[in-house]
């Protein structure tokens, strides 16, 4: 059986001036999510839908700690057509997972404030295209 990973191990790296920089310490939760876009192919006389896989589709999200750095690397990347990323679930380390690809981030939130908290940030990405999964050696 394999090890499950925890979430402190994840290192998510993003293009920042042409140089992948890691991100992960300003994040305190990142998720990926992988999809397939579906069309009804039901017809007359059908009595339940009949979905079509299609194209697949993918976004990345996620938030943390705000601060004047990360709101520049986000702030740079928000309406640019696409932004490298790299995303390894745990960690790095030689037979470990590692998501490779181009994301288009759709939405980016400045900060939350509370009173009794710290600022945080949030972000919604697209994936461009079909990231690149291998095991990293």
């Amino acid at each position: 059986m394999q090890t499950p990973t925890a979430g402190i191990s994840a290192d998510f790296s993003m293009d920042v001036a042409t140089v992948l920089t890691a991100i992960e310490t300003y994040l305190r939760e990142l998720k990926i999510s992988r999809g397939a876009k579906t069309v009804d192919v039901a017809t007359l006389g059908d009595t339940h839908e009949a979905p079509w896989a299609t194209l697949k589709n993918g976004t990345l999200s996620g938030g943390g700690v705000w601060t004047p750095t990360i709101d520049g690397y986000f702030d740079g990347a928000l309406g640019l057509n696409t932004t490298s990323f790299r995303l390894r679930p745990g960690g790095a380390g030689t037979g470990l997972v590692e998501y490779t690809g181009e994301m288009v981030v759709t939405q980016y939130d400045p900060f939350a404030a509370t009173v009794d908290g710290v600022d945080m940030f949030t972000f919604t990405a697209q994936i461009y295209g079909a990231p690149v999964r291998t095991v990293q050696a």
